[in-house]
This record gives C-alpha cells, structure tokens and sequence, in this order.
C-alpha cells in the first residue's frame, strides 16, 4: 500500500466542481489503496475551503453538507501527537515554517512528511511543493 501526506487543497479539489481535474483527481477513487496521513489541523482546513467556497457561492449548503458527508468516511489517518510530546513537535513545526517560509499550518503538512521517513507530500501550494522539493521529498505517487 503507497503512503502519503496529502493536504487540504488535494482532498478538496475532488469534490469542488472548477477543481476536480488537478494532477491528483485520480486519487478519489484509490483511497482504499492508498494510506493517506493528516495533522490534526486537516478537518479545520478543509472544513473552512468548503464554507468559503459555500460563501463564494461554487457550492450550495446541500452539496456542502454531502461533501462533509463524504470526507468524514474516508480512510484518512489523522497524525495524534501525545501530549508530552508536543512541545517538541511544535518547535518542530515552527523551525520548518521559519526554514521554509511557510505558515504553520502548511508546515505542520511537511513535518509530518519528515517524520513519516520522507513519504509522498501532496499539494497544490506552490510554497509546500518548493520547500519539498528542496528537502528531496516526493511530490507524487
């Protein structure tokens, strides 16, 4: 089974109608076969790209409500960081958002990446394909 980080902007463009033709499209119908990890910060994220996208008015409070629906039921492994470990964890958070000119929540995406032995990091951020590719980690399966 492949492994990768995927963020907010990955997941969300399966469901967001203008964005459902990325480079990772695909990946919707393989997310039995493919195991996907997430900080804990992911569900905030997407949750808000899809109340904007409802105030933007690309969704409507239906199709919104299906999509949570959805995104809810996928295999997705949330990273748990235990309580005494998240100071270090934050530090490191930190450090590779100040290394990598990236905010924190981004940076959390690409900490997990390290952490996980450099697996996959799957984005549509134009500042998280950089610092990734600056650190040899994948940007594709």
């Amino acid at each position: 089974m492949s492994s990768c980080v995927a963020d907010a902007s990955v997941v969300a463009s399966w469901f967001l109608p203008d964005e459902n033709n990325g480079e990772f499209a695909h990946l919707y119908k393989k997310t039995q076969e493919i195991e996907i990890h997430v900080p804990q910060t992911f569900y905030f994220e997407f949750c808000n790209a899809m109340l904007m996208a409802q105030t933007h008015g690309r969704l409507d409070l239906k199709t919104m409500s299906e999509i949570l629906d959805l995104v809810w039921k996928l295999p997705i492994q949330i990273d748990y960081i235990e309580p005494l470990s998240m100071p270090s964890y934050y530090r490191a958070v930190v450090n590779s958002g100040l290394a990598n000119h990236l905010t924190v929540y981004d940076a959390s995406y690409l900490e997990l990446s390290v952490r996980l032995g450099r697996i996959p990091l799957l984005t549509y951020d134009k500042p998280m394909l950089h610092a990734a590719k600056k650190l040899k980690i994948k940007t594709s399966l």
